[in-house]
């Protein structure tokens, strides 16, 4: 049983995630066992959002930081009530509390009539949510008496383009939304007494699995409330909406060969649910024939890793925008022919794109038939290069127009396994129909875990990191263009099996 006694302060966090979910906020304090552990790549996510916040204070330069000055949050309340009475303009990272709730409000600027606010977020556009965060900090500053004249929000602006400085003043928007976090007070006020009364709860509040289990973002307490869920759950049933898969779920109808007759599904799903209730593969062999009939030797199985980064790094760069750093190919010139691997990853310095459209022109014939498996990234990166390099954008555009993409056949429901569980991506295709391949002994096992790895390469000074770290993205992705390579073999084993 938790310690209730404990004292319980809320925070911007855990008043996000209480928002979300009012299990998650319980057990997150008195059970964190049973979380899921954060992985690098979300962990990544938080560290761009503060690197993002220090650019900001940019727009308000010479204040002075809390939180790098002071290390304990009692020296922090100290020194920002010392610089609150001071003739300091501007604070960064300032720390108050109030109700037993503590905030670190981003950048506070003194004005005439007392003090603007300033929220400064990541993201590329206003999102209404962020609202709720704002107005629990303006919550606590107007419990304090200190007097807030304007509150904003700081985001990202998409559209500005770097061209060889940095121009604070046109990568930020700045958004008031003073009138609308005032009137939340009162609601603001009941919710944190709500929150309060539950993190002194003996046990976690009674809450069903629902939307709000990855809205606005995945709860790291997933796993332990959908324990209870097989693999052939409706909630694998691909096509199907949120809200129809919970609408079953309600109706007690929790697994696909529970599913009701005469319910509206589209022939893949059919196809789905009878593989699943048979424990066998599901194969539409005309359907196979007609798409391995779209692709022509030279096959060039094709994959790309890209990075983004709010902030721009390189002349003619967007806040946000994909830069390929790395592709792997590998080109089978017949049947029965064994492939023949290539590669680029770029070096760590400068701006990557050039020498990769290069490369890429180079390595992948021009009359080559270009198979990748989700072709977005792909064929998105060679448009942009095309029109950021002119002189390569006949060759690039022309490479666009041979591109086939493998998840067509998956998501079709030419051939489904139940190992998929109603997912398309290469991690799940792979380990169902070709099992003797992983990606599980692979240092690197996804591309959000490549992209942070090539820009850790680009911060690192170690001589033996940088190569452990090159030699690990090298492996991650000839293993994606080579599992593309036997998962057409598998497809034509398939299209040809009586």
């Amino acid at each position: 049983m938790s310690d209730t006694k404990k004292s319980h302060p809320l925070s911007i966090p855990l008043f996000t995630r209480g928002n979300q979910c009012h299990k998650s906020l319980w057990l997150h304090e008195h059970r964190p066992e049973l979380s899921q552990s954060l992985d690098e790549t979300l962990q990544a996510r938080f560290d761009e959002g503060h690197r993002v916040g220090r650019f900001a204070r940019a727009l308000f330069p010479d204040g002075r930081c809390v939180t790098e000055e002071a290390d304990t949050t009692d020296r922090q309340l100290w020194l920002t009530k010392k610089l609150m009475s001071s003739s300091v303009m501007t604070l960064y990272e300032p720390v108050f509390m109030f109700d037993s709730v503590v905030i670190i409000p981003n950048i506070l600027c003194r004005t005439e009539n007392g003090w603007t606010f300033y929220e400064v977020k990541s993201h590329g556009m206003f999102h209404p949510g962020i609202l709720k965060d704002v107005a629990l900090q303006y919550y606590v500053l107007k419990g304090l008496g200190i007097e807030i004249d304007r509150i904003c929000v700081v985001h990202i602006n998409t559209d500005y383009v770097y061209e060889k400085t940095l121009d604070v003043l046109q990568l930020f928007k700045v958004v008031d939304v003073t009138d609308r976090v005032k009137m939340r007070v009162n609601q603001t006020r009941d919710t944190v007494l709500t929150m309060q009364r539950i993190l002194k709860a003996p046990v976690f509040p009674t809450i069903p699995i629902g939307s709000h289990c990855s809205k606005p973002y995945d709860c790291d307490f997933k796993s332990f409330c959908w324990k209870h869920l097989s693999d052939d759950s409706v909630f694998s049933i691909s096509g199907l909406s949120k809200n129809q898969k919970f609408a079953l779920y309600e109706q007690g109808v929790r697994e696909m060969k529970d599913m009701p007759a005469g319910y509206p599904l589209s022939d893949e799903q059919v196809s789905q649910v009878r593989a699943h209730r048979d424990g066998v593969p599901t194969v539409n062999k005309k359907g196979l024939s007609d798409f391995l009939g779209t692709l022509q030797y030279p096959l060039c199985f094709l994959d790309f890793e890209a990075f983004q980064s709010a902030i721009p790094l390189f002349s003619g760069m967007r806040p946000y925008e994909q830069i390929p750093f790395q592709f792997s190919l590998h080109i089978q010139a017949g049947p029965d022919v064994e492939p023949v691997h290539y590669s680029f990853l770029a070096s760590e310095l400068g701006d990557p794109r050039r020498s990769f459209a290069e490369s890429l022109i180079n390595l992948v014939p021009e009359n080559g038939c270009i198979v990748t498996y989700d072709h977005h990234l792909e064929s998105q990166a060679m448009r942009h290069l095309a029109a950021l390099f002119p002189d390569l954008s006949r060759a690039l555009l022309k490479r666009v127009s041979q591109v086939r993409d493998l998840i067509i056949p998956f998501e079709k429901g030419y051939l489904y396994s139940p190992a998929m569980r109603g997912r398309y991506s290469i991690k799940t295709i792979l380990p169902a129909f070709v099992p003797e391949l992983s990606y599980e002994n692979l240092v690197i096992k996804n591309g959000e875990m490549a992209a942070l790895s090539f820009c850790k390469l680009r911060l690192s000074s170690d001589v033996k990191e940088k190569t452990d770290i090159r030699f690990a993205l090298e492996k991650y992705c000839e293993m994606d263009t080579y599992a593309m390579v036997r998962i057409v073999e598998v497809l034509r084993v398939f299209s040809d099996r009586d």
